[in-house]
């Protein structure tokens, strides 16, 4: 694992070759942390013989990458295979930020199901740590200046409704305008209701 977060691909393949499995395993165990890219990655990770652990977890990954696409963003994802968090809790799908100019990430995070149960309120979560120190380092880098920004639009939307909730957030903020989409889908008066108490100067809502 610790060759494995730090890529170390010399002593990652020293220590699969010790393994007592078969050559074709070691091999495709070897290829695993160099599996990186775009979305003809998870095509290739599909032609190998994956597991039912396997085959469920490359599905989650398929499924989170088209909500991604759904809020136009996959040009900024990026596929690697051989990312591991240096946590035990993770229960699934793992991930990092960056920003350019920086060769380390912004944050990290992902999916850890058992966690909050430990401590007494079981429930499944997501979530990330942003490195504060960092964030200013490469706002500096960007020349980026802090600004307090009028919150001008929140967005709310009914079942069905998020593709276009999305492309009129998307115009909003083409015209500057600083813009929150609901996360899930809101009824009208749940939607208005949060608009308001986030401090928002107008509502719009797509049923």
């Amino acid at each position: 694992k610790n060759a494995m977060e730090s890529h170390d691909i010399v002593q990652t393949n020293q220590l699969i070759d010790t393994l007592a499995i078969s050559s074709a395993s070691k091999e495709l165990l070897k290829s695993i942390p160099l599996l990186n890219g775009k979305e003809d990655v998870i095509e290739h990770i599909y032609k190998l013989p994956l597991n039912q652990e396997s085959q469920h977890a490359t599905n989650n990954l398929v499924e989170i990458y088209s909500i991604l696409k759904d809020y136009h963003l996959a040009d900024y994802v990026h596929f690697d295979f051989g990312v591991i968090r240096d946590f035990h809790y993770y229960t699934g799908m793992v991930f990092e930020g960056y920003s350019p100019g920086l060769g380390f990430p912004l944050c990290g995070g992902g999916r850890y199901d058992d966690l909050l149960g430990k401590y007494g309120a079981p429930m499944t979560a997501t979530g990330f740590a942003l490195g504060m120190e960092r964030v200013i380092l490469a706002r500096k880098r960007q020349n980026v200046n802090a600004q307090m920004a009028q919150k001008d639009v929140y967005i709310g939307y009914g079942e069905g409704q998020i593709q276009s909730a999305i492309t009129r957030a998307k115009a909003l903020r083409n015209e500057g305008n600083v813009v929150e989409l609901a996360v899930v889908p809101q009824t009208k008066n749940e939607a208005a209701s949060s608009g308001k108490q986030k401090g928002y100067v107008a509502f719009e809502y797509f049923a």
